[in-house]
């Protein structure tokens, strides 16, 4: 019994139906290593697919903010604990890697890319998959961390202020891959 061109158009269309159920892009649940840094967002249904498609957008966008904030926070708190010159008591440290951290939080990511969407109908939700090159970023968080650094931090000599960003600038060039 041959299959009519409607049943095998219907057919045909089921086995596409069914064989992208329950198979969510792996990206979802484990985002590949970097280079480069990669985050993902999620939001739940709503009534406009575009809005729920933004916000899937700016939740993985703030996932990547979140990981240069710990990247960073990681980096200069070694640093900071490691400088043997009296820099700053503990006090002058916390409020430094907070005013670091939230400056971090706040800095615009016009380099990250949104590189793939995919909603789950199971689950209603959208998800976003953001991906940055972190080396495009890393002057302007050398930058901010030079500018944080001045504001609450002291040091005994010029000298010593010169080698400590020399180690900074060393330290947050790993955060981006270089060696």
């Amino acid at each position: 019994m041959a299959l009519s061109r409607p049943n095998l158009f219907h057919l045909s269309l089921i086995v596409i139906l069914l064989s992208g159920c329950g198979s969510a892009p792996k990206w979802i649940t484990n985002p590949p290593l970097p280079p480069p840094l990669m985050a993902v967002g999620v939001a739940q249904e709503t009534f406009d697919p575009s809005v729920m498609r933004k916000q899937a957008g700016l939740d993985a966008r703030l996932g990547i903010a979140r990981i240069i904030d710990l990247r960073v926070q990681e980096v200069i708190k070694d640093w900071a604990r490691s400088r043997q010159d009296g820099a700053a008591g503990q006090h002058s440290l916390d409020t430094y890697f907070e005013s670091v951290s939230r400056s971090i939080l706040d800095m615009p990511l016009p380099n990250v890319i949104i590189s793939q969407y995919y909603f789950d109908p199971k689950e209603r939700r959208m998800y976003a998959l953001a991906q940055l090159d972190l080396n495009l970023k890393l002057a302007e968080i050398k930058a901010l961390t030079k500018r944080q650094t001045q504001q609450h931090l002291s040091f005994p000599s010029p000298s010593s202020i010169d080698n400590a960003f020399q180690d900074l600038d060393s330290a947050l060039d790993q955060i981006g891959g270089k060696r």
